[in-house]
C-alpha cells in the first residue's frame, strides 16, 4: 500500500525540505509504485530463485 507523502518521510526519516531540492517530485514516486505493484506478481519467480 502506497504510503502518503507525511508517513514515508517519517518512517525513513528525510527531511521534506531537503527532498523538495532534489530532482524527483512525490508524483514521480508514486508512478513508480504503481508500476511496480502492476509488475510485482511478474517478478516474484525470479525474485525467488535469487
Amino acid at each position: 500500500m502506497l504510503k502518503n507523502k507525511e508517513d514515508f518521510f517519517k518512517e525513513y526519516n528525510i527531511d521534506e525540505e531537503q527532498f523538495e531540492k532534489c530532482t524527483l517530485n512525490w508524483g514521480d514516486l508514486e508512478k513508480i509504485y504503481l508500476d511496480y505493484e502492476k509488475k510485482k506478481l511478474e517478478f516474484e519467480p525470479t525474485a525467488k530463485d535469487y
